[in-house]
């Protein structure tokens, strides 16, 4: 009789205790919901100071939904490289935003100084394009020509000259300035940035407030070449190519040599060596070719 007692007391202390821990849990998971909707104070907090209102996996996504703000917005500064995604028909931007972008740009020209709508561009100078070609893994000359057709697309745009600005050196973050709001779209050194996450951030977070300045701003300073004459200017660009190509592999070339270290330079970004017996293939390749040569 005792015994089942106990055994009756234990079983009803054991359901009791598990459905303390089911109310925990329960407890648990909508303090989790809670804070995943409406965020902790702290993250909150951090938030609003940091200005960011929406992350986005890719650029493309991040455009579809920034495309009404940028239709509406009375200034509208982009900063890329060469801009070939927006400009281009097929880009891998979002097409309303090229068609918004086209429409901005046009009516611009077809009423000067009467409409208040204002756009410039900032591209990559193409003396600097081959720099950003190598980090891509691209063919030389390749993003130099992509700026060159997106200043032929401004220009059939009937774009103002002045609204265009090559920038000489690499790009560090794709971005779009509407007003109020500003997407950034960072570049990873060894692949292209519409593949990689954006930021929505709005006036008045730390991250618009550096950037207006020191990223969109870039059109005040005199690191940008302010174009004057659109046709002119496309044409001794493109007569430059070769030469802008030869400067840029004597550079590159002259920066892998700058160091007495051996090996201070990577001759390839593979991991083929750390297979064994790969660099004794190559070696044996090496002293074959060489006895050909001799």
């Amino acid at each position: 009789m005792s015994s089942h007692y106990a055994a009756g007391s234990t079983r009803t202390e054991l359901e009791r205790e598990l459905r303390d821990y089911e109310q925990e849990l329960s407890q648990a998971a909508l303090d989790v919901a809670s804070a995943v909707e409406i965020g902790t104070p702290e993250a909150v907090s951090s938030r609003e100071e940091s200005g960011i209102l929406k992350s986005f996996r890719n650029r493309k996504d991040a455009l579809s939904y920034f495309n009404p703000k940028l239709e509406r917005a009375h200034k509208v500064v982009v900063v890329g490289s060469s801009l070939k995604g927006l400009l281009h028909p097929g880009g891998s931007a979002d097409a309303a935003t090229r068609s918004i972008l086209r429409e901005r740009v046009s009516q611009q020209a077809r009423e000067p100084g009467e409409h208040d709508k204002k756009t410039d561009f900032v591209l990559t100078h193409p003396a600097f394009a081959d720099l950003r070609a190598n980090q891509e893994n691209r063919d030389k000359q390749d993003i130099a020509l992509e700026v060159i057709e997106s200043l032929m697309y401004l220009k059939e745009w009937d774009a103002p000259p002045s609204s265009i600005h090559l920038y000489l050196g690499t790009p560090t973050c794709f971005g779009i300035l509407a007003d109020d709001q500003m997407i950034l779209n960072p570049y990873p050194y060894a692949d292209v940035a519409f593949q990689s996450p954006c930021l929505l951030l709005q006036d008045g977070g730390y991250f618009f407030n550096t950037f207006v300045s020191s990223h969109f701003g870039i059109i005040d300073r005199t690191m940008v070449v302010r174009l004057s004459d659109l046709p002119a200017d496309i044409g001794d660009l493109h007569w430059s190519l070769s030469e802008f190509q030869k400067r840029s592999d004597q550079l590159l070339e002259y920066a892998k040599q700058s160091t007495t270290r051996d090996r201070s330079q990577s001759d390839t970004e593979s991991d083929l060596e750390k297979h064994p017996g790969f660099n004794d293939i190559v070696e044996a390749a090496r002293k074959r070719h060489s006895q050909h040569e001799g």
